[in-house]
């Protein structure tokens, strides 16, 4: 081939060692052409022959075995760690709150005088009995009302309350204890003031939040149970307002037991209970009113002179809605 290539070039003359020498390199210049070219025929022989098919399967079957593997690695990774934080939270979870402790005994600087504690703070003190109990049977009796109380409803629901046209205290709808105006008397306060120093009394022990003076939290036991009742300032009108007309048409009687509020819709009925003594008058109202600042209802005479607001003209009162027309 060698000679046939320098044929081609007749201008070319090599001897000896020259000569050898090209053929040398043409040889090799041949043998890198002619490799490559061999090795294409092997591999388009190979693909020819090759299952294609399965042979995809295979890999694709390999690598999904992978997978597998090493996702169930991880959920056993997964489930040992949950398992193990589950386990240190079994270990460290609280145990169930302790309902507050409500004990009786005898006070230790007044004879006759007991008192009930919550978590160890002093929160009633009884001073006489009532309703034939002595005040160690009445102080066990509230007690006893408290834990049952707590248990059901929880401190939050220890509120100052209206039963029957006395103050008292409550846990949700049951009754703690009553203030009786001897007791109210004995501690210098209304019984209104008095219901809502034990309450919150119970409620600081428990470690809840106090309650206001008018915060709206005063509820009513009475009728529909668990009513809440506003907290407000009632005046009264007559004079020279009696016989006109009110905003209803009807002809102003101070001698009825009526009153003027300025949103309750006309014909609501309403109790009013005087705070300072506990007096309850209930009062329809039939006209609009008060337009003076502070002031959240205005009574007819009679209604006033019944919880005995004729002399002081204003005071604190709680006022309860039982029934819109």
């Amino acid at each position: 081939m060698s000679l046939r290539l320098f044929a081609c070039f007749p201008g070319i003359r090599m001897r000896g060692n020259a000569l050898r020498a090209a053929k040398k390199a043409s040889v090799s210049l041949m043998a890198r052409l002619v490799r490559p070219a061999a090795a294409m025929l092997v591999i388009c022989g190979w693909l020819a022959v090759v299952d294609w098919p399965s042979w995809a399967g295979a890999i694709a079957g390999a690598s999904a075995r992978e997978a597998s593997s090493t996702a169930a690695t991880t959920v056993a990774g997964a489930g040992t760690g949950a398992g193990a934080a589950a386990t240190a939270a079994a270990d460290v979870a609280p145990t169930a709150a302790r309902p507050p402790a409500v004990e009786v005994g005898e006070s230790a600087g007044q004879a006759g005088v007991w008192e009930v504690t919550v978590n160890g703070q002093v929160a009633i003190r009884i001073r006489a009995g009532s309703g034939g109990m002595s005040a160690e049977e009445r102080a066990r009796a509230v007690a006893e009302r408290l834990r049952r109380g707590l248990e059901r409803a929880g401190p939050e629901a220890v509120k100052p309350a209206i039963v029957r046209g006395s103050f008292a205290v409550a846990a949700g709808d049951l009754l703690v204890v009553t203030v009786d105006p001897q007791h109210g008397g004995a501690n210098g306060s209304s019984c209104y003031d008095l219901a809502l120093r034990w309450a919150n009394n119970i409620r600081a022990a428990c470690g809840v939040s106090v309650l206001s003076e008018n915060g709206g939290h005063l509820v009513s036991l009475d009728g529909e149970r668990g009513r809440t009742v506003l907290i407000g300032r009632a005046s009264w009108y007559g004079g020279r307002w009696h016989g006109r007309p009110t905003a209803t048409g009807e002809v102003y009687d101070e001698n009825s037991l009526t009153a003027a509020h300025r949103t309750l819709p006309f014909g609501t009925l309403v109790r009013v209970t005087n705070l300072s003594n506990g007096k309850q008058v209930t009062v329809r109202i039939n006209n609009r009113g008060p337009y003076i600042a502070g002031r959240d209802i205005d009574l007819s005479r009679a209604a006033a002179e019944a919880i005995d607001l004729i002399e002081r003209g204003v005071a604190p009162v709680a006022i309860e809605v039982l029934s819109a027309k």
